[in-house]
């Protein structure tokens, strides 16, 4: 029959003097002074030591999949964001959807501009920088193609 102590099995074998070290169900220290535990104490700090270091890991991976999520979803905000062109100023409706083929003269048209009368300034705000559009020659059949994510500003 094997006893266990603190719900671990003990190591069975013979110690020196030919006994199995069970006496009174728990392990007892061999009679010539030697100490068996040794090994187990090793082994021990050694599980310590390899836990500590997988915590370590794993926290490091937790962190790495968390900023990854994050940026995942800033990501996806922007892509939503992107996708679209806004017009500010006299027009219905200001968000258009971009598509490939999207210009200026279109994203007008999209947004019903309701003015009765030209725009006399257009700007294109892209990525920080204004870029200035000439109305009399957006009139005139020079368009620029939009990309996703541009604002266009445009006054009477």
């Amino acid at each position: 029959m094997s006893a266990t102590a603190f719900g671990v099995p003990p190591i069975i074998g013979r110690s020196p003097n030919g006994s199995n070290g069970l006496e009174n169900g728990f392990e007892q220290p061999p009679e010539d002074g030697t100490s068996t535990s040794t090994p187990v104490c090793l082994l021990l700090a050694a599980l310590v030591i390899t836990g500590c270091t997988s915590k370590t890991e794993a926290k490091a991976r937790e962190h790495a999949a968390f900023v990854a999520g994050q940026q995942e979803v800033l990501l996806r905000l922007q892509q939503a964001r992107d996708t679209n062109v806004t017009v500010i100023g006299p027009v219905r409706n200001p968000v258009v959807s971009w598509t490939e083929d999207l210009t200026l003269a279109k994203a007008l048209v999209a947004a019903g501009y309701q003015s009765q009368r030209n725009p006399r300034q257009i700007v294109i705000l892209r990525g920080g920088q204004a870029i200035p559009v000439d109305p009399t020659q957006l009139l005139n059949g020079e368009d620029v193609p939009l990309q996703a994510g541009d604002r266009v500003e445009v006054k009477e």
